[in-house]
């Protein structure tokens, strides 16, 4: 786990400038309606638009602008912080057998197939079609790389 978590946030910070957030989206779109706002005035100021047409585009674009500034002030300050939520992954891996022993029998058929998407059969002598989730698939991918680097014998019997 701690292999998974040092490679998945080196990872994620390598890209994180790739990631728009939703308080990026909305004030670009802000920005935009004000625009819009701004030429309407424009255009109803020149005479291009007659009144009612001006007070109906205006009403709706004042309309969004406001639902986004709600939007946005609810979003405001809402910083994501990935190591929480790598803590929080953490956390629920290692108390898997925890949680599995405690859940129900509908909440362990769900968590069965959040591990095994394809499902788990059993043919006689075992378990078939046992391909992990990806999350589970990278971990047990790391842990295959770990486990090939053994330390050389030295003066014990080899």
């Amino acid at each position: 786990m701690k292999r998974f978590r040092e490679i998945f946030l080196n990872r994620y910070y390598e890209r994180q400038e790739e990631f728009v957030t939703e308080e990026d989206k909305l004030s670009k779109y802000i920005s935009k309606l004000e625009k819009d706002k701004k030429r309407l005035i424009r255009l109803g100021r020149d005479g291009v638009l007659d009144d009612d047409d001006l007070k109906e585009e205006l009403m709706e674009v004042k309309g969004e602008l406001m639902d986004s500034k709600i939007k946005l002030n609810e979003t405001h300050g809402e910083e994501f912080k990935i190591e929480y939520l790598v803590d929080y992954a953490e956390n629920i891996i290692r108390t898997m057998d925890k949680f599995w022993f405690d859940a129900d029998s509908s909440v362990k058929i769900k968590f069965q197939r959040l591990m095994f998407p394809n499902g788990v059969f059993y043919n006689y002598p075992g378990f078939s079609n046992l391909k992990l989730s990806p999350v589970f698939e990278i971990i047990e991918s790391i842990a295959a790389q770990k486990a090939s680097t053994v330390t050389l014998p030295g003066f014990e019997p080899g």
